[in-house]
């Protein structure tokens, strides 16, 4: 009977020893959660629409043309189920232009690029396991090969290598490691460097997260 009395006696020690370092382990976990950093891989898949989205004239015509690529993605969750992400790619891209004031053809200009992007988004869980995540934000790109691949004749303009764009878009969570986002991207900057006409580089982008 003792030896039993001293065996509950133990076990109860354990138990009240345990039970805060528990508690306390639960509390971190939580504060973790909440302000944890997650990384995706995303491929991508680009809608390339270059054209003037403030005003489009009817002279002009937007011609829709496909890209892609790879990239990496960081994730940090705020409080109130806000967040911030941040994400850089390398991606390959066909734009079709078609312009009165640029020539008489329809100019092809493919090109390899480097888009550095940021966004803040809001979390609104839909059921278990699914989320709608709402977003917009900038991103950034640099342009390291433009090569027009129909008119000879337009290598006489100078290509910008660099663009700025604003997004708009909505990102559905699966699962805590899927994800699917669309954002829109609207460029602020002239694709032809020193001209008073006014292209942007404009797209609709696709991206598929695998998040570790």
């Amino acid at each position: 009977m003792k030896t039993t009395s001293n065996c509950q006696f133990f076990l109860l020690m354990a138990i009240l020893l345990v039970y805060p370092i528990t508690i306390r382990a639960e509390v971190t976990n939580t504060i973790k959660k909440d302000s944890r950093i997650s990384w995706a891989v995303m491929p991508q898949f680009n809608i390339n629409l270059p054209g003037n989205w403030k005003t489009l004239k009817s002279s002009e015509e937007i011609i829709m043309n496909y890209g892609g690529g790879i990239g990496v993605s960081g994730r940090m969750q705020l409080k109130s189920d806000w967040l911030i992400e941040s994400g850089v790619s390398i991606c390959y891209d066909i734009l079709q232009i078609s312009s009165s004031k640029l020539s008489q053809h329809t100019l092809q200009l493919s090109k390899w690029s480097i888009p550095i992007s940021i966004s803040l988004g809001h979390s609104f869980k839909i059921d278990e396991g699914r989320d709608l995540v709402p977003l917009a934000g900038f991103e950034a790109s640099y342009s390291f090969s433009n090569k027009n691949k129909e008119s000879s004749d337009m290598n006489v303009y100078e290509w910008n290598c660099f663009n700025i764009s604003w997004g708009i878009g909505c990102g559905l969570c699966l699962s805590d490691r899927y994800e699917i986002d669309v954002i829109g991207y609207f460029g602020l900057v002239n694709i032809i460097r020193f001209s008073k006409i006014d292209l942007t580089d404009n797209k609709i982008r696709m991206s598929f997260k695998y998040y570790f």
